[in-house]
Order: structure tokens, then C-alpha cells, then sequence
């Protein structure tokens, strides 16, 4: 079962950061090229959890979300992804530079070419939800179980 977390308190990856969770980060020019070298980079940092796959569709959900319809895919526009791990658990998120409008869950139909991404993340994530900074842009964000530890 998929649960959305919005709490503003509880912030994706936090609560494993405090108890020493290992944290990657790196931010990517704001190109589709760029996408793969995202994927690229979840699925080195997860290699042989069992989680590799979904957490890198994830990603690239995300990277293409956040390159499609927000100021990151603008010129001199970036994404940043961010890997939290703490044993079986991982998060993953992508953070963009923001739009002029709010983030949509919105359902396009099982037929659509476009909109099915968000429902992908939310099919394979245990929880998933997004966070807003005002001037800063948006995190969307998944947690992933495994069976071993990352």
C-alpha cells in the first residue's frame, strides 16, 4: 500500500540522516542528457540491494518531471538528486528550481502518452510525497524496502 507523508515536520530522509544513514547528493545541468547520468548514478550507489531498478525509474520519473515542467529544464537550469540509505530502507529524491504552479497527482488515464509518471513512483514507492520551499524549488521524493540492506 502507497501513502503519501506531507507532514511539513517529517521530511523525506531525515530521520535516517539523524541516525547516521549513508547520504549521496549531486546535481545535474538541467538537460534530458542528464537523466541518464542521474539513473546512472542511483544505480551504481544501489547496486545489488534489489532496489536498483525501481529507485532508478524512479529517478528518471522524477529528473524528466522536473525538466518538463519546471524552471530546471530552463537555460542554465539544474536538478539535484539526493540517496539516503539505511540498511534496507533508501529514499530517493529529486529537487528542481520550481514553477509557477503546484505540483499535480493528477490521474491522465491508463491510455495517455503523457502524465503516468507521478503514478509510476507512487506504484512502486512504499510512501512517497513532496515538499515546497518557498524561492526554492520543489522535492519530490520515494522510499523504497528492500530485503538487504543498501
Amino acid at each position: 500500500m502507497t501513502s503519501v507523508l506531507s507532514t511539513p515536520s517529517l521530511r523525506e530522509g531525515e530521520w535516517l540522516r539523524a541516525r547516521g544513514a549513508r547520504v549521496w547528493r549531486a546535481t545535474f545541468p538541467g538537460h534530458l542528457d542528464q537523466v541518464r547520468r542521474a539513473r546512472a548514478f542511483v544505480r551504481i550507489l544501489l547496486a545489488g540491494t534489489g532496489l536498483e531498478d525501481d529507485a532508478a525509474l524512479i529517478v528518471t520519473e522524477l529528473a524528466n518531471n522536473s525538466l518538463q515542467h519546471t524552471r530546471s529544464g530552463a537555460d542554465g537550469g539544474w536538478f539535484g538528486v539526493e540517496v539516503v540509505a539505511d540498511g534496507a530502507r533508501v529514499i530517493v529524491s529529486v529537487t528542481d528550481q520550481g514553477a509557477n504552479s503546484a505540483l499535480a497527482w493528477e490521474n491522465s488515464g491508463p491510455l495517455a502518452e503523457e502524465g503516468r509518471g507521478l503514478f509510476i513512483v507512487a506504484d512502486l514507492a512504499a510512501s512517497h510525497g513532496t515538499r515546497t520551499e518557498p524561492g526554492a524549488g520543489h522535492t519530490v521524493w520515494a522510499e523504497l524496502i528492500g530485503e538487504t540492506g543498501a
